[in-house]
């Protein structure tokens, strides 16, 4: 059977499968939302303003979040999110989850996947909301986005496509819901109450992303120690680790004062209340850029040389951001050690902010077409 034979049959049957009868929308009728967002901590964070502006737009509607097991704790932070339920592993217990689900009778089920996913199509038709919202979707297998029926209430493609922040693409959702995304950006995460055991003037030294090509060299994460000692040396260096990593961390790093290896947790709960209260935040593209945008901590950022990656993933908003990028497209391999010491000199003098390097092309690009 040829590729094209079998393309046109997935087209049939995702059309057959989402080949719904619509229901006539009114925005007083939304009691009960439910959002399926069951992926990485970051998708999460940059989820939140869209809580924010329904919860305020629409404030007689409760809203459930169906999160993973990694990014729950989010979520379950969140003041705008009365219910999280974390999605099983297995697909029987899914599958009950889901079947309790459809006794709740949504009103309305939102899909943050850009593509058409057919296990999040799956959930939401077992659970049978009265609406479903997406953002616009690009097609699969030949089918556009906005030809499958399933999806009722999706807004128009932004003139800048996908080359602006994600939390706008979703927030999107709450323009065409008639609800104001005004003061939802930062994200909200929560303000938390400095604890006797956080330290009183240290930065956060990350040293790699969720993929293993997204790490610094550990002879430059050395070069960044000993210039931040020699800016300050009274700044104490946090380093998180994973479980994997935590031993070899810390034998690495025993011997230089003012480093701390902080142990591995379950959760990142613990790490939100130490990037509010850090100087700065010195990290690869991961959830942690995301973390310290919301609390308006200085911020460096290595990223991957994909600016059309980088378009959507970028520091938000960038005020305080200063971003290195790499030389290729899948890795941190080849960003300038140079640039990247030079940018944690300017976050760390608190009279250089206004004049700090920050990679701003796509915001301002952003900015003009709203």
């Amino acid at each position: 059977m040829s590729i094209q034979v079998i393309k046109k049959c997935k087209a049939k049957l995702l059309k057959l499968v989402t080949n719904v009868k619509r229901n006539s929308f009114n925005r007083e009728n939304i009691k009960s939302i439910i959002i399926f967002r069951y992926d990485r901590i970051g998708d999460m964070v940059i989820s939140l303003p869209l809580c924010k502006a329904l919860n305020q737009g629409l404030p007689q509607t409760n809203i459930t979040m169906i999160a993973s097991a990694a990014n729950a704790c989010i979520a379950e932070t969140c003041q705008y999110v009365d219910k999280t339920v974390i999605k099983p592993q297995r697909w029987i217990r899914w599958l009950k989850v889901l079947i309790e689900l459809r006794t709740k009778k949504y009103d309305l089920a939102i899909d943050l996947n850009h593509a058409v996913t057919p296990h999040t199509i799956f959930a939401i038709r077992l659970i049978r909301p009265r609406h479903v919202a997406s953002p616009f979707k690009d097609g699969r297998w030949g089918v556009k986005g906005v030809d499958i029926r399933l999806f009722d209430l999706m807004p128009p493609q932004h003139p800048l496509k996908y080359a602006r922040p994600i939390a706008e693409t979703y927030l999107d959702i709450a323009r065409l819901l008639n609800c104001s995304t005004d003061e939802c950006i930062p994200y909200p995460l929560p303000n938390w109450t400095k604890s006797e055991n956080i330290p009183d003037n240290y930065v956060i030294l990350n040293l790699s992303g969720s993929r293993a090509s997204m790490k610094l060299q550990e002879a430059d994460v050395s070069a960044i120690i000993q210039q931040i000692r020699r800016l300050d040396s009274s700044l104490r260096i946090l380093i998180p680790a994973m479980q994997k990593d935590h031993e070899r961390l810390k034998t690495l790093y025993k011997g230089i004062p003012m480093v701390d290896v902080l142990a591995p947790s379950a959760s990142i709960v613990p790490i939100l209340s130490l990037i509010q209260f850090s100087k700065l935040v010195i990290t690869p593209d991961t959830a942690l850029v995301h973390i310290a945008c919301a609390y308006g901590v200085p911020l460096v950022a290595v990223y991957t040389g994909d600016k059309a990656l980088f378009a959507q993933w970028q520091p938000y908003p960038s005020s305080k951001a200063a971003v290195i990028h790499s030389n290729t497209s899948k890795g941190l391999a080849g960003y300038s050690l140079a640039d990247l010491l030079s940018s944690i000199v300017d976050a760390l003098n608190p009279l250089s902010y206004e004049n700090a390097y920050v990679d701003t092309r796509l915001n301002n690009q952003y900015s003009k077409s709203t």
